[in-house]
């Protein structure tokens, strides 16, 4: 059993040799042929993947919040129906069980998605950048 991965199944992000060869083809047809603008690429790939990532934490954190905000409410209405209801505790825990079960499936799924852009925004990114390495290494003759 692994419980941690070791760097060399996880390092290439499942990008594909034909991706990145397909990818540098476009940076070439770009017009993007020195070092420099390669360099000037690598850059705004790096902003791009810092607004990525701090999308992808503003969704984590808003999910959060929203989460704990309807816990809280699920909790109110616990409190407030068990004063006024005589349904008893089985009831009470019946009814709210099936909005606990929806916001956790709503909750898992919106979570999924997030975590799905970003794995999707990680393999573009690194597609790109292994591209741009593999240009560099044309133009300064190593490739």
């Amino acid at each position: 059993m692994v419980i941690f991965a070791v760097p060399s199944t996880y390092a290439l992000n499942a990008v594909e040799k034909d991706q990145v060869v397909y990818v540098s083809k476009l940076i070439h047809d770009a017009g993007i042929n020195t070092l420099e603008k390669i360099e000037l690429l690598e850059q705004n790939i790096e902003s791009i993947f810092s607004r990525i990532n701090s999308r992808v934490t503003f969704y984590k954190w808003f999910l959060g919040v929203v989460w704990a905000i309807s816990v809280f409410q699920l909790n109110i209405y616990i409190g407030f129906i068990s004063k006024i209801e005589d349904k008893g505790l089985t009831g009470i825990m019946r009814d709210s069980a099936e909005s606990l079960v929806f916001m956790v499936i709503c909750f898992i799924s919106v979570l999924v998605i997030v975590q799905g852009y970003k794995r999707a925004s990680e393999k573009l990114i690194k597609t790109i950048e292994f591209a741009a390495v593999e240009r560099k290494a044309v133009y300064l003759g190593i490739s």
